[in-house]
C-alpha cells in the first residue's frame, strides 16, 4: 500500500517575498522522497514543481511571486517503492502578506521603527561591499538535520554506521549536505595555526572567518575553497543579531585533510 501522508505542512517566507518555503514533518519510515504540489485554488487543479524526488522536508518554491496578489496552495505527497501518497490538505499562503507597502504607519513610533529598519539594511549592504572587495569565493554545504534516512543508519546509536558512507556522508540522512555555491566569505589568513596530526599537516584560522547573512550556517557545516578546494569544518559560531535579524555571522575554520575523512572530499 502506498505511504502514508506528510503531516504539518507550512508556507513560509522566512528570507524575502521572492521565495516561498513549504516545508514539513520527518517522516517516520523509510521513503524515496516527497513531491510538492501548488494550485491557484484548494479544489486545483495542481502541478507538480519540483523535476526531480525531494530528499529533504521543505521545497523553496521561488516562481510564485511571478503573479503579484494570487494566492497559493500547496500539498505534499510521500513517494515509496509501493507509490505515491495521497495529497496533504492544501496549505494556502499570499506571497503579498509581508509586503512592507501595505502597511500603514499611523502612529510616530512606527516611522522610527521602519527607519530602523533602513538603517539594518544599509548595515547588511555594506557588509556585503566589504566581502566583494576582500572576501573570497567558497562553497559551503550545510549540514542535513532532517530528510530521508540513509539505509546504513544505526537507530540504536541514532548515527550512521558508515563515518565514510557514500549515501549521507556519515550524516545519517540521504545527500548529507546541502550546497550553496558561489558564497563570499573572508577568511583571514595572517592568523592561521598549524599543526601536524596523525593525519597529517592541518591549518585551522585563528581569527573568526565571517558571512553575512545567506546561507544561514551552524557548527559542524563544511567550507570549500573554491581556489585549492581545501575542506574546513565550522566552528565556534558566532552569530550577531540586531533587532532579531542576523546582520554577520563569523566563525573559526578548522582544515579537514583527505586522509581523515575521504567522504567529506567526495562532497561535489
Amino acid at each position: 500500500m502506498p505511504p502514508a501522508i506528510p503531516q504539518g505542512v507550512i508556507v513560509t517566507n522566512p528570507l524575502t517575498d521572492q521565495d516561498l518555503v513549504v516545508s514539513w514533518q520527518v517522516f517516520p519510515t523509510p521513503i524515496l522522497g516527497f513531491n510538492v504540489y501548488r494550485s491557484l485554488s484548494r479544489q486545483g487543479p495542481s502541478t507538480k514543481l519540483n523535476a526531480s524526488l525531494i530528499l529533504i522536508t521543505f521545497y523553496d518554491d521561488n516562481t510564485a511571486t511571478q503573479q503579484a496578489r494570487t494566492d497559493y496552495w500547496y500539498s505534499v505527497t510521500a513517494v515509496d517503492a509501493t507509490g505515491e501518497s495521497a495529497p496533504s490538505d492544501p496549505v494556502q499562503q499570499n506571497p503579498e502578506a509581508n509586503n512592507n507597502s501595505q502597511v500603514n504607519l499611523p502612529q510616530a513610533g512606527d516611522a522610527v521603527e521602519m527607519n530602523q529598519i533602513a538603517i539594518l539594511a544599509e548595515g547588511v549592504r555594506r557588509n556585503e561591499i566589504l566581502l566583494r572587495r576582500g572576501g573570497e569565493t567558497v562553497n559551503v554545504f550545510i549540514r542535513r538535520t532532517a530528510g530521508v534516512r540513509c539505509a546504513n543508519f544505526d537507530n540504536a546509536r541514532i548515527q550512521c554506521k558508515l563515518p565514510n558512507c557514500p549515501i549521507c556522508y556519515g550524516v545519517g540522512y540521504v545527500g548529507g549536505y546541502d550546497k550553496y555555491s558561489n558564497v563570499l566569505m573572508k577568511i583571514e589568513p595572517y592568523e592561521q595555526n598549524i599543526a601536524l596530526t596523525e593525519f597529517g599537516v592541518k591549518v585551522t584560522s585563528g581569527a573568526p572567518s565571517w558571512i553575512t547573512t545567506f546561507p544561514i550556517v551552524k557548527p559542524g557545516d563544511i567550507v570549500t575553497r573554491t581556489i585549492n578546494n581545501r575542506r574546513y569544518e565550522l566552528q565556534n559560531l558566532d552569530t550577531k543579531l540586531s533587532r532579531g535579524i542576523i546582520t554577520r555571522q563569523s566563525f573559526n575554520l578548522n582544515e579537514i585533510l583527505p586522509t581523515e575523512s575521504p567522504a567529506i572530499f567526495s562532497l561535489r
